[in-house]
């Protein structure tokens, strides 16, 4: 489900790969949140703003209720520098650190509408401006700005 500050609200359901799919959403803030038919996993709600690009731009990690798992830190890179060209495809880093936190899987968005994911952690430039990379997993967050000029 998906529901903008202004009030549009979606629901989808996930193909057989896992992407889920809305029609265009007005510019704005938005909150998306997937709830896994499983009641073994997590239910994941991200803060999100869309911007002119609006596909691949989250990738959401669930995971299982169960869990026994410390994430002592959580951090974003992008060695190459956060000032990226439009159309450029750039890798970034999560580093997870913690007790028991090699299955975790990271919820991984793009937000300010200033490009999408790719395969991989790859971040693909397409808009002029700033925004961010999020990721957070059980409960941590971190971001990382982006610019694109």
């Amino acid at each position: 489900t998906i529901e903008t500050d202004s009030g549009v609200r979606r629901t989808t359901v996930t193909n057989s790969g896992g992407i889920f799919k809305f029609d265009e959403l007005p510019v704005g803030g938005a909150t998306l949140t997937v709830e896994p038919m499983d009641p073994q996993l997590e239910r994941e709600s991200l803060r999100i703003y869309f911007g002119a690009e609006q596909r691949m731009i989250a990738n959401v990690g669930v995971n299982d209720r169960n869990i026994v798992a410390v994430v002592e830190s959580l951090e974003i890179s992008m060695p190459s520098g956060t000032v990226v060209a439009p159309g450029s495809r750039t890798p970034f880093v999560v580093r997870v650190s913690g007790q028991n936190v090699q299955s975790l899987i990271p919820s991984i968005w793009v937000d300010g509408g200033i490009g999408s994911l790719g395969a991989g952690n790859q971040f693909i430039a397409s808009v002029p401006g700033t925004g961010k990379i999020r990721v957070r997993v059980l409960g941590r967050e971190a971001e990382l700005n982006v610019t694109v000029q």
